[in-house]
């Protein structure tokens, strides 16, 4: 209880302090940021009551997973500037913008997997196999 009013104090708070300035967009990334808010609430209450604890396997994965992130969003935000460059007009027709984002998806789902593989993560064939499971 006390997680999902964390979330929405700091969705209602944020969403009051960035709609005037950036309208809607405020709004989804108050929202968003809600979620998390939430979420480390949720996880730092579990984690003091002794609910969740990390395994060494997920101790030694997490800060490498951060990595590969990292690695992706710089890439995504990389390929997003070039694209921007190369082709000055792509966002003028909803045609071009949903070309850009199918490449720029493409391209952040491509450098995570190499980025997992490179970083001993996990195998393509294990992350395959995780999602064939489900």
């Amino acid at each position: 209880m006390v997680a999902a009013l964390c979330g929405l104090a700091a969705a209602t708070v944020g969403g009051a302090l960035l709609f005037p300035s950036y309208g809607h967009i405020g709004l989804a990334v108050a929202f968003a940021a809600s979620g998390w808010v939430g979420a480390a609430v949720l996880g730092s209450i579990l984690f003091r009551r002794r609910w969740l604890r990390l395994d060494e396997d997920a101790r030694r994965r997490l800060p490498r997973i951060a990595i590969a992130t990292a690695i992706m969003g710089s890439a995504v935000v990389l390929g997003a500037v070039v694209a921007h460059a190369v082709f000055p007009t792509g966002e003028s027709s909803s045609s071009g913008r949903v070309a850009m984002l199918i490449v720029l998806v493409t391209l952040g789902l491509a450098i995570y997997a190499v980025a997992l593989r490179v970083l001993g993560i996990a195998t393509l064939q294990e992350l395959l196999a995780g999602m064939r499971s489900r």
